[in-house]
């Protein structure tokens, strides 16, 4: 009977440095992975899945941050986003990871 190999997940980190690697080397996806032993589909996902979230995030950052006028008295400022038909409200505390993967979601559903 074959012996299953097991191996460690690697962290969302440790994909992104595989990924950068691979690309600074300019080999194809599945030159760098055979060199690597790593599945050839998992690497080109990552890279997807990557680069998807850097956009996102870009795209939040880019936005300006409103301020409270001296001596406001209302609640925390609201950051306004518009994508296409849809607008959302969120508080100005609101991390930009987490802003940037509701813009992601909004522009995936268009």
């Amino acid at each position: 009977m074959a012996q299953a190999r097991s191996r460690a997940r690697r962290s969302r980190q440790e994909w992104r440095a595989l990924v950068q690697e691979w690309k600074s080397t300019g080999q194809t996806a599945s030159a760098f992975a055979s060199s690597r032993s790593l599945n050839v589909n998992t690497l080109k996902w990552w890279h997807r899945e990557l680069n998807t979230e850097s956009d996102a995030v870009s795209l939040v950052e880019l936005l300006p941050r409103p301020t409270e006028p001296k001596g406001s008295v209302s609640g925390p400022s609201m950051i306004e986003v518009v994508v296409g038909e849809h607008t959302v409200r969120l508080p100005a505390t609101c991390g930009p990871v987490r802003a940037a993967l509701l813009v992601a979601a909004l522009l995936w559903a268009k």
